[in-house]
């Protein structure tokens, strides 16, 4: 698994993704979109089950966190934070505050994931009265991920604090 996790083997992966997508198009879209619908509900079946999970305290994250490092010896949930300040990190909650400037540069991924990935094309072939309705579904679409993206930020920072996230991020994957 860790091996899949390394860049060239997510590009092949997604690559590999894309070019079955590719081929189900090629011999129709109604199995495509079959394929799609069913993507979508995993998908949004598994961030229902997150923000569940968040909200009535079942992702116990830290017990999960040493249960599955425990396998592989590597560093407990309660180490993170250590060996992140030992590597030279500065915990967020040593400077609080907004850092506005990366918070405005982080806003347009939401929209790259909504209109640019399938957008216009897709949208405006499917729409009745597109030219007005699209640009509203777009903005919608945008809102409601914008939305969800905040509520399960909000929730795993109230779960894990951010000094733990930023840790973890802070420390290089062999060393975990």
């Amino acid at each position: 698994a860790k091996t899949l996790t390394g860049a060239l083997w997510v590009f092949i992966l997604g690559t590999l993704i894309n070019v079955a997508f590719g081929i189900l198009l090629i011999f129709g879209g109604q199995g495509y979109w079959r394929w799609q619908k069913l993507a979508f509900l995993f998908a949004g079946g598994s961030i229902v089950i997150a923000i569940v999970l968040l909200v009535t305290g079942g992702a116990n994250i830290s017990g999960a966190w040493n249960d599955f490092v425990g396998k592989f010896g590597g560093l407990k949930f309660e180490e993170i934070i250590p060996a992140a300040q030992a590597a030279g990190y500065s915990l967020p909650s040593a400077s609080p505050g907004l850092d506005l400037g990366a918070t405005i540069l982080m806003l347009p991924w939401v929209f790259f994931v909504v209109g640019y990935a399938q957008g216009s094309a897709q949208i405006g072939g499917e729409v009745k009265r597109a030219s007005t309705t699209q640009y509203i579904a777009m903005v919608g679409g945008v809102l409601i991920n914008g939305a969800v993206l905040a509520l399960l930020v909000i929730l795993f920072v109230n779960a894990v604090g951010a000094d733990w996230i930023g840790a973890l991020g802070a420390i290089p994957g062999d060393k975990l």
